[in-house]
Parts: C-alpha cells; sequence; structure tokens
C-alpha cells in the first residue's frame, strides 16, 4: 500500500524532481553580473584590479537608488542621516572602506552606466587597485555604485 502512495506521489511531483536530474542550461546574465563584467573589462584594459558582487552593496545600492527617486534628488546622505558607509554596514558589508557615486541616466541600459560612472570618475588612476567588492542599483533612472573593501 505504501508503494502505491509513494509512486503516485513521485508521478505527482515529477516536474519538481526534473529539476535535481535537469542539466543545466545557459545561465541568463543578471543585471549585476553584466554591470561586474563591464566594469572588470575596462579595469583590465587600464591595469586596473578587478572587482567581484557583493550582494550587500547591491542591497544599499539598491535601497539609495529608490530613496533618491523617491526624494527626487541626488544624495550621499540616505534615509534618516544615513551616510554611504553607515548604509553598508546596515546590509551587512563587512569591509571598511567604501565610496559611492551617484548619478541620474535614464534608462536601464547597464553598460552605457558603467561607461558613464568610469567617464565621471574624478581620479580614475585612485580607483584601480583599491576596491575588490562591486554593487550597483537603479530606479528609474537614478543609479547608485558602492565599491568597497
Amino acid at each position: 500500500m505504501w508503494i502505491i502512495k509513494f509512486l503516485k506521489f513521485i508521478y505527482e511531483w515529477r516536474s519538481v524532481f526534473k529539476l535535481f536530474i535537469r542539466k543545466p542550461t545557459a545561465q541568463i546574465e543578471t543585471f549585476e553580473q553584466i554591470a561586474v563584467k563591464t566594469y572588470n573589462e575596462y579595469m583590465t584594459k587600464n591595469n586596473g584590479l578587478k572587482v567581484e558582487i557583493d550582494l550587500t552593496l547591491c542591497k544599499a545600492a539598491q535601497y539609495h537608488s529608490e530613496w533618491m527617486k523617491l526624494n527626487k534628488k541626488l544624495s550621499h546622505i540616505g534615509a534618516f542621516g544615513k551616510s554611504c558607509h553607515q548604509r553598508c554596514l546596515m546590509a551587512g558589508f563587512k569591509g571598511m572602506y567604501v565610496a559611492e557615486q551617484i548619478f541620474v541616466l535614464k534608462g536601464k541600459n547597464v553598460k552605457a552606466a558603467i561607461e558613464f560612472f568610469m567617464n565621471t570618475i574624478a581620479a580614475k588612476d585612485d580607483i584601480k587597485d583599491r576596491f575588490r567588492y562591486f554593487g550597483i542599483g537603479t530606479s528609474e533612472g537614478y543609479w547608485c555604485i558602492i565599491l568597497g573593501r
């Protein structure tokens, strides 16, 4: 009797079991992966240090870009008077040093945003070897990029 119930269970949930058996298909690149890939390509051309995605920095950047959109202003001081470093710590980032770049660029073209970001940094040589982690967020044209180490 239990064998019949077990076989019915397997039959009903076969699609769930297929998830564990199925070979992975081509992975779709996420918004953050495209941003890091574009940033790292730029850094490779300019002998800079490559970075990796940090989800806590992405969370802090996304939260801040949404806050800027809601308040319709660019500001490094966010909700409740929190600085970039304080927002990153609240999101769970363990690093001690962060830098934030904020800007307005209509659309959600990640490559265009990274190119804009790299062309507007005042001291590009200053960031080449300083950061290891990368976070990005956008909300209706308000962009926030956070680099950390």
